[in-house]
């Protein structure tokens, strides 16, 4: 997480971090031990990126993310410091195996509009 992001918006915003920990149910030496530590849970920084507006990635650093690409791996905390490993080539097999079966779907679908119009058709 890039702080001086969240920083500056911050100031932009003229919002303080007493402001925003009140606003996120947090102290003030809570949240910016998180934020120091790096250690807030996404459903925190969710709020943090609502309440200035902007979206969640709006955070992190290109760097950052080009050296995830590279490993293929991005690590995600969510909830109750449950972490996740997610290996992008799973992810995008698991697409392409849902886009092949949505594509399935979408030709029963039209197998059976075709069965309804020709029995339609018989009945009149």
């Amino acid at each position: 997480m890039n702080i001086s992001k969240l920083k500056n918006l911050l100031q932009e915003k003229k919002i303080t971090y007493e402001h925003l920990a009140s606003l996120i149910g947090m102290t003030r030496n809570g949240l910016s031990d998180a934020i120091n530590k790096e250690t807030l849970k996404i459903s925190t920084l969710e709020k943090i990126a609502n309440i200035v507006g902007v979206p969640v990635n709006y955070f992190f650093d290109d760097t950052i993310n080009n050296i995830n690409d590279q490993q293929g791996i991005y690590q995600i905390t969510k909830g109750n410091n449950n972490r996740l490993n997610i290996n992008i080539t799973e992810c995008q097999h698991r697409l392409e195996l849902l886009q092949k079966e949505n594509e399935g779907l979408k030709k029963e679908i039209q197998a059976k509009d075709k069965i309804i119009k020709l029995l339609e058709n018989q009945k009149s």
